[in-house]
């Protein structure tokens, strides 16, 4: 709680200098997600999103330049379907530009109209309650973020299976509210992490919305 309020206060100042900032916020817990450090529910990252709206129409409002944000969700997060509906609620995260996270995975999986589960990581206390082997309750994925979560010995990271629905149902999802509402975007994120020539030293998961064209 103490870095995302930190980051509220970062992205304040950085939005009152006229910059634009990237955010990806599918790391943060699904909505109903068991936190056991503060032994609550989570509200989500939705929630999350709405006080950084807030914040960047406020420092808007001052005067000047309006702050520009971009807003990224991984397509296998549980919370998927809520990201690409979230705009359809009038007045919200208006001071944000939404888009989707596509891996290449997500692609080949809507080509064969294949299962697609939407997960998130465990804990090693959690991964305790969970049957490791058994692929509809846990998968082994790549995650931005390894530290406080189970991982295997090629560094993947174990990740609780929410729901699982057809590909290409959420690919149709995804096609209506783009058809409809003209968001969220789309980032091919596995082929901008390819052609970054920062690969050896970083991993992109977010964009900002300020470019030079």
């Amino acid at each position: 709680m103490d870095d995302i309020l930190h980051k509220v206060h970062e992205a304040g100042l950085t939005l009152k200098a006229g910059c634009g900032i990237g955010y990806e916020f599918s790391t943060l817990r699904p909505r109903g997600a068991y936190v056991s450090g503060a032994g609550a529910y989570t509200s989500g990252p939705l929630s999350f999103m709405d006080i950084y709206d807030k914040m960047c129409f406020t420092v808007s409002s001052a005067g000047g330049r309006r702050g520009a944000q971009m807003a990224t969700y991984d397509i296998g997060h549980p919370d998927v379907v809520d990201f690409i509906r979230a705009k359809r609620e009038d007045g919200r995260l208006r001071q944000f530009n939404l888009s989707l996270l596509i891996t290449q995975q997500f692609m080949e999986a809507v080509r064969n109209d294949a299962p697609w589960r939407l997960a998130f990581p465990i804990s090693e206390k959690e991964a305790q309650s969970v049957n490791l082997s058994n692929p509809d309750e846990v998968i082994w994925r790549e995650w931005p973020i390894t530290t406080g979560y189970l991982t295997n010995e090629s560094n993947l990271v174990a990740c609780r299976v929410y729901k699982t629905l057809r590909a290409r149902r959420l690919w149709d999802i995804i096609m209506a509210s783009t058809y409809d509402y003209a968001e969220p975007g789309f980032i091919l994120i596995d082929k901008v992490n390819e052609m970054n020539n920062n690969w050896f030293c970083e991993n992109i998961r977010a964009t900002n919305p300020c470019v030079t064209a």
